[in-house]
């Protein structure tokens, strides 16, 4: 028919046409720039590559079950990775023949999974990791890891606290960190703490105590050591010791002695834990002065007291002093002399014996200090907790 004649005259015409638009357009996708030297080529993908690729989904937890954001995840030998949403939740698109998938997160034990095209739905629990703490390091800025630290911060873990069985927490931060010393100034019971110094003596305002703060919260400098030596050792979770001068940005001129900053243990949600622990220990003075005896106190009395009135050509002062029968008695630990002894009628002989023999109760020589001071102090100490619960309670 006529009708089909213009038709197939522009089939003939349209024909040539598409393929020199098709040839321009692989021209055009497959081209090489030489231009200032620069040389780039682009290829149209394969559609084989395209399709090959399957999708991986699924949900990070913790070991209680909640969702853990911001979790790593990566295909390991690619560049195919990303991170959790706000609901642990995660996809990612595996080429053909799968591969081994990395999940790791600041604080956990890193976890593989092997993945494929029938992998599914993936669940995946990340346990905590033992040495958590010492990954990270709490510092005047917040908490940091300690790869990218660049000041002077020492950290103190809690076992090393706890491995000392000593009264306050000041006297087991000593020797645990560099640059930190500390000076006992009494031994009195329960005044025992330690003044503690770090990088040396300074001073400010008269007082060379470090800025104490405890979750956050700033110590008074009138009871620097006050709240931190009533807590449990048991208590703490880490402690950072900050020795230059970057944390006076922060706290301002009261950390120019150092920062101690001072981390507690947390809540935790899951099943209850309780925890018990005990220590025991005993103290000791290492050294004792001697003291005079009896005898050697008194006859040193009555030399300074003959003395002073000769020099001083003042006989008037006369104080007591200690007669020869007294010097005997405290030589010999007794409280009679046998002329006194024999004196006495009202006694018969066995008795009068006996008293001779027996040892003295007021001119005794008696060491009062080393009485007191030179037996072993003992300290016990118990500790029981609980930890657990869910978000809302724990």
């Amino acid at each position: 028919m006529k009708f089909f004649a213009p038709l197939r005259s522009m089939q003939k015409i349209c024909s040539p046409c598409l393929a020199l638009l098709a040839t321009l357009t692989l021209m055009a996708l497959s081209f090489e720039s030489t231009k200032a030297g620069v040389g780039a080529t682009f290829e149209l993908p394969k559609l084989e590559n395209a399709l090959a690729n399957f999708p991986i989904k699924g949900t990070v937890l913790d070991e209680t079950g909640q969702p853990i954001p911001g979790v790593s995840v990566q295909l390991q030998g690619t560049t195919i990775g990303t991170v959790t949403d706000v609901n642990g939740k995660f996809a990612l698109s595996v080429p053909d023949g799968g591969g081994m998938i990395t999940f790791s997160f600041l604080g956990y034990d890193g976890y593989n999974q092997q993945v494929n095209s029938n992998s599914g739905v993936l669940t995946i629990r990340l346990k905590p990791s033992e040495n958590a703490l010492n990954e990270v390091v709490v510092t005047a800025f917040g908490v940091q890891k300690k790869v990218n630290v660049t000041g002077a911060v020492s950290t103190i873990d809690a076992k090393d606290i706890l491995a000392s069985p000593v009264g306050n927490i000041t006297n087991a931060l000593i020797g645990n960190a560099p640059g930190i010393s500390g000076l006992q100034t009494s031994g009195e019971p329960g005044r025992n703490a330690t003044k503690i110094f770090i990088r040396g003596v300074a001073t400010y305002a008269g007082s060379s105590d470090p800025l104490i703060v405890i979750d956050g919260v700033e110590q008074p400098a009138e009871r620097t050591y006050e709240q931190l030596n009533a807590m449990d050792a048991n208590e703490i979770a880490s402690v950072s010791i900050l020795k230059d001068a970057s944390s006076t940005a922060v706290y301002g001129i009261r950390a120019a002695n150092g920062v101690i900053i001072v981390t507690t243990k947390r809540g935790v949600s899951g099943k209850p834990t309780l925890s018990f622990s005990t220590n025991f220990g005993a103290t000791k003075a290492a050294n004792l002065t001697e003291s005079a005896s009896s005898y050697d106190f008194a006859l040193s009395r009555n030399r300074v007291i003959k003395s002073y009135n000769e020099n001083e050509n003042n006989p008037s002062y006369n104080p007591r002093v200690f007669t020869a029968d007294d010097l005997w008695k405290f030589q010999n630990n007794r409280d009679y002399t046998p002329a006194e002894v024999a004196a006495m009628t009202f006694l018969n002989p066995e008795q009068k014996s006996s008293l001779n023999q027996s040892p003295a109760l007021y001119y005794g020589n008696n060491d009062y200090y080393k009485d007191q001071f030179n037996n072993t102090g003992k300290q016990q100490q118990y500790n029981l907790g609980i930890r657990g619960g869910n978000e809302k309670v724990k």
